[in-house]
């Protein structure tokens, strides 16, 4: 039995869309017999002024995430990066702190996000004291940042620093991986374990968006996720609104980011446009078998560099599904599965996909994909069963 420091910087209530898989890498290790203990920092993230109080001490609890230490950190609802950059700077302080105290662990797993600030101090202490780290990298920073080329080189320095001192690195896709790959910045190993599914309640979908749509009718076309500067947004904004003239095409904005109120603007101009806040996962994949053709796409190069999560339960759906991203190993595998791709980004030929996939009225059949749970928790379990006998 190994001692694993699982280091992340979100925990619930926070409302992320990979939260299941770090609890379940967490239940993967624990079931096989390791001792694993779980750090974050004080809970900010989508809660209120009220909500961030409540959750503002240090404390050790046990919870889903098993043994679990929140440590209190400077708290920002401002998405500053010279704010985040302090906090989790203090915050990885205070983890190593707690870890000389109080646990000393064999390994770390830390994943790729934030990207400045965590990671370096971290591994640091890890590289000092013989601790073996792992490495779970969900983007490829900076690459995919629109950031000052100053501030882009530092993220580069230290993320070449964690990956060249990391002893195990997994990423989300065989894309992913060959960027890195590319890149030469490391000399182990790298596994693929794409993100899965979770389990949730099916349940009818809240009457404030069921009452929007005449469902014998309409023909929803949804976008439920992060509502960010990588997911090419505007230009599904661009689609949506230049589709006004099919009053039975409806387009679903469901979700939160740093393009919400661009969004919440187009929903007050165009009736065809319809915008909700951010809602729970359970929710949120309830609305992908409730919508006729969801959307996954990203913005021109960025497909290489990161892996859309939403991506497993929008598969587990029988809804039809339009991927908008460059050609890759990623396209190529939701393609084989009967999703409509239009890698060139050429709005003409997106407008005529939906029109098409609006007159076919055909159920999606749902087939096996690398992204199955039960495949892709069966491969942690493997690697976590494998440390036992170094």
């Amino acid at each position: 039995m190994k001692k694993i420091a699982f280091i992340g910087v979100y925990s619930k209530p926070e409302l992320i869309s990979s939260s299941h898989l770090t609890t379940d890498i967490i239940f993967e290790c624990k079931k096989v017999g390791h001792d694993t203990l779980y750090i974050s920092p004080n809970q900010v993230r989508g809660l209120n002024k009220n909500e961030i109080k409540k959750f503002k001490k240090t404390r050790v609890e046990t919870d889903e995430y098993g043994k679990h230490v929140v440590i209190k950190s400077p708290s920002f609802r401002e998405r500053n990066f010279v704010f985040r950059l302090f906090r989790y700077k203090v915050f990885a302080h205070r983890a190593i702190k707690y870890l000389r105290k109080n646990f000393h662990p064999d390994y770390i797993f830390l994943w790729s996000y934030p990207p400045l600030g965590l990671s370096k101090s971290i591994v640091k202490y890890a590289k000092k004291q013989n601790i073996k780290v792992i490495y779970d990298v969900h983007d490829i920073q900076p690459d995919i940042l629109s950031i000052n080329s100053l501030i882009k080189a530092v993220i580069r320095k230290h993320n070449s620093f964690v990956l060249k001192n990391a002893n195990y690195i997994f990423t989300l896709s065989e894309d992913m991986k060959e960027t890195l790959l590319n890149k030469k910045v490391t000399n182990c190993n790298i596994g693929v374990i794409p993100p899965w599914d979770y389990i949730f309640e099916v349940r009818p979908i809240d009457n404030k968006i069921s009452s929007c749509f005449k469902k014998e009718s309409d023909f929803i076309v949804g976008y439920v996720g992060n509502i960010g500067n990588f997911q090419n947004i505007e230009l599904l904004l661009k689609i949506a609104s230049n589709m006004a003239e099919y009053k039975h095409i409806k387009f679903l904005f469901v979700g939160s980011g740093a393009l919400t109120n661009l969004v919440m603007e187009y929903a007050e101009k165009y009736e065809n446009i319809l915008f909700f806040r951010k809602i729970s996962e359970n929710e949120a994949a309830n609305l992908y078998s409730f919508c006729d053709l969801n959307v996954i796409s990203l913005k021109k190069g960025l497909i290489s560099y990161c892996c859309p999560s939403k991506t497993p339960m929008i598969l587990k759906s029988s809804s039809n599904i339009l991927i908008i991203v460059d050609e890759s190993k990623f396209a190529d595998e939701l393609r084989s599965n009967g999703s409509v791709y239009v890698g060139n980004f050429d709005e003409d030929e997106i407008v005529q996909s939906i029109l098409n996939v609006s007159k076919q009225h055909e159920i999606r059949k749902v087939k096996k994909t690398s992204y199955d749970r039960d495949n892709c928790l069966a491969r942690w379990n493997a690697f976590f069963e494998g440390l036992k006998n170094e």
